[in-house]
């Protein structure tokens, strides 16, 4: 017998819908930042707090969001260029994927009830589908 909601989708959107792209970019900038030698714990809050408005939840080009990491990490007496940030970026962002608290419970529930489901995304394809994998 089908299912009678076989016929429907339920369709999200992945950063800050499904996946914590907030958290995660905390998350990555933090680890980044003791890794550089940047010790003093009120100062990275601070530094993580600016950045965040700064990059305004993607809308901020990298490259823009970079520059100003450079600027922080400055402040705190640490030289490291942009290049470096970016590659860091390239390299371990993903792994600091993390989906809210509800979203596995969610998606679990309107599959065991007949929903098909899909993800929206304007990300770049590889990196997206890393996330997506995690």
């Amino acid at each position: 017998m089908k299912n009678r909601n076989d016929n429907y989708a339920v369709l999200f959107d992945l950063d800050d819908t499904l996946i914590d792209r907030n958290r995660m970019f905390r998350n990555w900038a933090t680890d980044f930042m003791i890794a550089h030698s940047v010790s003093d714990e009120t100062f990275i809050k601070d530094a993580i707090e600016d950045l965040v408005r700064f990059e305004r939840r993607g809308a901020t080009p990298r490259d823009e969001v970079f520059s100003h990491f450079v600027i922080k990490l400055e402040q705190a007496g640490q030289k490291i260029l942009t290049e470096e940030i970016a590659q860091s970026y390239e390299k371990d962002y993903r792994r600091y994927t993390v989906v809210f608290d509800d979203t596995m419970d969610t998606l679990c529930a309107l599959k065991n009830g007949g929903y098909r489901l899909g993800i929206i995304t304007n990300g770049r394809t590889v990196l997206q589908s890393e996330k997506i994998k995690r």
